[in-house]
């Protein structure tokens, strides 16, 4: 039976829609929930921790807020790749905060101060006093400010509507301010400084017990000096898919065999290695240096010798050293980890 030019045009757009959401996970989430920050500032915060690998409307969230404050330059896919978690990264380092690349509750909360900051910044940019029907930059300003704070939740299109004078009226009432259409500088004042009632972070209200982080292990230069010099006696051994001994290497089994030699038993794959292993700022001789390359998450390591040099056991020429700023290595690269 033959469709009708009707019937096939429907086909055709359905099939396009579902293909465009496919591939665009979140883009009905980003256009249902518009302009509003708060909304966005919960569903990231609830989230607790985001690492390596996680794919949510949460992860969208956090990419969307680092390229705000201008530290990721990827794409809004709601996936924490490489770029995301350098991006976290480098968010951390600025920070003063411990650079894992995991974001965990305390550095999801510092993101959104840093937001705040930024946008307090801009309020104290605006230049006059905004009256109702006004559409001006000034009062896109203000919408965004609103936004942040949970008050205003339209979208942000710079016109002082309904919507906008119901958000500062309530803002008014929530920091007893005198109720007054026009937005005077005393608003404008009190909005651009952050108050204690200010409503983006989230408080959990489960019951969680403090945990001692796991200290990183100093690097004893004998033991990892020998760990060094044994890995080098293997280079040009040749790489054998699922070999851990000297007649042939894939990369984890060619770490485990090295690691064994000092009585250092460590799990098999990369991904557990990632798992077992301590975040380290910068790599010491012996430390493990992990890169994403025919898979999602760490599917490669190698052992850094120092210098910027590393070894390893590579699909094609099996062990032999690389150094981490090679065009192909250093995009891949998802940072140091030590042996427990």
């Amino acid at each position: 039976m033959s469709l009708s030019a009707e019937q096939k045009r429907k086909t055709l757009v359905q099939g396009l829609t579902y293909g465009f959401l496919i591939s665009h996970p979140f883009a009905l989430y980003a256009e249902a929930s518009g302009n509003t920050v708060f909304a966005d500032n919960q569903t990231m915060l609830k989230s607790r921790s985001l690492l390596y690998g996680h794919h949510s409307a949460a992860a969208h969230v956090l990419q969307r807020k680092l390229k705000n404050i201008s530290y990721y330059k990827g794409d809004l896919d709601g996936k924490i790749g490489v770029l995301t978690e350098n991006a976290i990264k480098q968010f951390q380092r600025n920070q003063y905060l411990h650079a894992t690349g995991q974001a965990d509750k305390e550095t999801l909360e510092r993101i959104v101060t840093v937001e705040e900051d930024k946008i307090v910044q801009m309020v104290q940019t605006i230049k006059h006093a905004i009256v109702p029907g006004e559409t001006s930059a000034e009062v896109n300003k203000l919408q965004k400010a609103l936004a942040f704070y949970g008050y205003y939740t339209a979208s942000i299109d710079g016109i002082y509507g309904p919507l906008t004078k119901k958000a500062i009226k309530q803002y008014q009432i929530d920091h007893k301010l005198e109720l007054n259409e026009n937005v005077e500088f005393s608003f404008i004042e009190t909005l651009s400084t952050k108050t204690k009632n200010a409503k983006p972070v989230i408080k959990h209200k489960t019951k969680t017990t403090k945990k001692t982080p796991k200290p990183v292990p100093k690097a004893s230069s004998s033991v990892n000096s020998s760990i060094a010099q044994i890995a080098k006696r293997y280079l040009g051994v040749p790489y054998v898919w699922g070999g851990d001994s000297p007649s042939g290497f894939d990369c984890s089994g060619f770490i485990q065999y090295v690691f064994k030699t000092q009585n250092k038993q460590l799990p098999r794959t990369v991904s557990d290695i990632w798992n077992v292993s301590i975040s380290v700022s910068k790599p010491s001789i012996g430390d493990f240096v992990f890169f994403e390359t025919y898979k999602p998450g760490p599917s490669h390591m190698g052992i850094y010798l120092g210098n910027g040099q590393f070894i390893h056991a590579g699909s094609d020429t099996g062990v032999q050293i690389s150094v981490l700023n090679n065009p192909y290595w250093s995009p891949r690269y998802l940072g140091a980890k030590r042996s427990p």
